[in-house]
């Protein structure tokens, strides 16, 4: 048993120095912008796992809208950035801020439902951008999209090449990724896991429910939005 949790030990910290190595080297030897978008897309779907691994994973909360909250965050960054035709770090604090509003709207219902009726309701949520998306040509521009976004740049840096935005992307991940297990192993990720497991034990104890489950839908839109904005500023569209 020792010998078993030895190589475990060993194999976990060595698996991530390789897999960093690889998603560092990787644009080196695919250097072509294809390759570039598509690496870079690996890494936005990473960031948007991430946030539904806290609400699902950890807090036991089924949430089927990811890919809106993807949605509204890329849809956010694009319109006012081309609207204001400025830096788009407004577009991304202005996507933050539809992150806080779209989390307590999917947080609350789940204080009252749960299982299927859960699962109906962000499934819905996902169905209504999705329809909103296409209808709202004068906006969204249908399914045409918005086009035209320009690149990014964030506090005066610009990111001219894919391979510049990819490198800042996987920055960010790696950062997120490290937030993700410090989480999972402190008294909120415990407490999280407690109202996965069982709610009642949680509210005996004096922790509220209510808090913890709207923590896990915050922290999960926010990087859903966020891999929205990411997904904006690589496709440009």
């Amino acid at each position: 048993m020792e010998m078993k949790r030895k190589k475990i030990s060993v194999t976990s910290q060595i698996l991530p120095v390789i897999m960093l190595v690889v998603a560092v080297v990787l644009p080196m030897i695919y250097s072509t912008n294809y390759y570039i978008q598509l690496f870079s897309q690996t890494l936005i779907n990473l960031v948007a796992v991430l946030g539904l691994n806290v609400v699902m994973g950890l807090a036991g909360q089924t949430n089927l809208g990811t890919i809106a909250l993807v949605a509204l965050g890329s849809y956010t960054s694009a319109l006012i950035s081309q609207a204001t035709g400025s830096t788009n770090l407004v577009g991304l604090l202005a996507a933050l801020v539809v992150a806080v509003l779209v989390g307590f709207m999917l947080g609350y219902p789940s204080l009252r439902v749960s299982g299927i009726f859960l699962s109906l309701t962000t499934m819905s949520v996902a169905q209504i951008v999705y329809s909103l998306a296409n209808s709202m040509q004068w906006l969204t521009g249908g399914a045409m999209g918005v086009k035209d976004i320009s690149e990014p740049n964030i506090f005066g840096i610009e990111f001219k090449t894919q391979a510049q935005l990819y490198y800042f992307i996987l920055v960010i991940a790696i950062l997120l990724i490290i937030f993700s297990v410090r989480l999972a192993k402190s008294k909120y990720g415990r407490a999280l896991k407690a109202v996965r497991d069982n709610p009642e034990a949680v509210e005996s104890v004096g922790l509220s429910v209510t808090k913890l489950k709207l923590m896990a839908f915050l922290i999960a839109t926010i990087l859903g939005c966020l891999a929205g904005v990411f997904y904006t500023w690589v496709m440009q569209y």
